[in-house]
């Protein structure tokens, strides 16, 4: 899983829960009049935050924008409203991970966008608190789950001797 899981679970949890929900609802922009109504969601500023050793979830802090685009400031409005009660404070729960989203910032409609067929958009802002769980190794390996380690033991004073030297010369973070 990667941090595109965030957009994904809000746009399937803003499908699901609204009661008429835009046909396009995703991370996609709309491309042209026939693709509004639509919800554009995108994340920014994102930090993760650090986890104990030997912890299997990595969590992150960051910014969601909801992008509301539609016809007429009107249906701006509708959808708007829609989809900041369905992102309400206390819903986070029902977005099936660990997710805290706090609304910031209720955007005005924006001027006509005339490559939309003079469609206007309305920003939402929300800080999200995501835990990303099972996080797997970084590139370039997998998880150690076998070791040979062959030794003998000293005669002389029953000491375990490695059949080799073992050293780290450096560590990849």
């Amino acid at each position: 899983m990667s941090l595109g899981v965030v957009v994904t679970r809000v746009a399937q949890f803003l499908t699901a829960t609204m009661a008429s929900p835009p046909p396009r609802i995703g991370g996609a922009e709309p491309a042209a009049a026939g693709d509004v109504p639509a919800v554009v969601l995108s994340i920014a500023g994102v930090t993760e935050v650090p986890a104990g050793i030997g912890q299997t979830a990595a969590r992150y802090r960051g910014q969601l924008a909801v992008d509301v685009v539609a016809a007429n400031a009107t249906e701006v409005d509708q959808v708007s409203d829609a989809v900041g009660a369905a992102l309400r404070p206390g819903t986070s729960a029902a977005l099936g991970a660990a997710y805290v989203l706090t609304p910031t910032s209720w955007g005005p409609i924006g001027a006509v966008e005339p490559a939309l067929g003079d469609a206007r958009r309305r920003t939402l802002t929300f800080r999200f608190d995501f835990e990303l769980a099972d996080v797997g190794p970084p590139d370039g390996g997998d998880l150690i789950a076998h070791v040979d380690v062959r030794t003998s033991v000293d005669g002389a004073n029953g000491s375990l001797l490695p059949d080799r030297d073992f050293s780290v010369s450096s560590r990849e973070e």
